[in-house]
C-alpha cells in the first residue's frame, strides 16, 4: 500500500546483512568466539548470529556457476554495525586478536569507524554515529 499520509506510512526498522562464507561452522565459531555474537540458527548452508540488537546472517557460497552462490563470492560481503561506544568495542576486539582492516578513503562527514574482516574476508565495519 502506498500512501502520502505520514500517519499511515510503513516504517523500515532494521536490516540484516547476509555474508557469503566458505564454511558455516567455521564462520559461526568466529562470530561467536571472537566477535562475541551468539548462535541463533545454524543449518548446513545458513546461520544467524546475534549480539545485542544486531543480527548477522552467513550463507554458504559453494554453488555451481550461475546459482548466485558461487565460491568466488566468499569474502565479498560487507556490512556496517552501529555501536554505542566504538572505543570500547575496538579495544575488546583488539584484546581478542582482531586486527583493524584498511578503512580506505575518508570523507570529513564520515563517522568514526573500526573496519574488520571476518575469516572469509567479509568486511564488518563498526561505527559510532555522530550526535
Amino acid at each position: 500500500m502506498t500512501t502520502s499520509d505520514p500517519a499511515e506510512r510503513v516504517v523500515l526498522r532494521s536490516a540484516v546483512p547476509g555474508l557469503p562464507v566458505a564454511d558455516i561452522e567455521r564462520a559461526v565459531d568466529y562470530y561467536e568466539g571472537t566477535l562475541g555474537f551468539a548462535r541463533r540458527v545454524v543449518k548446513e548452508d545458513f546461520a544467524a548470529v546475534h549480539r545485542d540488537d544486531v543480527e548477522v546472517h552467513v550463507w554458504l557460497a559453494n554453488g555451481p556457476e550461475g546459482s548466485g552462490a558461487e565460491p568466488y563470492l566468499v569474502g565479498t560481503g560487507e556490512c556496517w554495525i552501529e555501536v554505542s561506544d566504538l572505543t570500547s568495542v575496538a579495544a575488546e576486539y583488539r584484546e581478542r586478536g582482531v586486527t583493524e582492516a584498511s578503512a580506505g578513503g575518508s570523507a570529513p562527514e564520515a563517522p568514526a569507524r573500526y573496519p574488520i574482516r571476518d575469516l572469509d574476508g567479509n568486511t564488518v565495519t563498526l561505527f559510532e554515529a555522530s550526535s
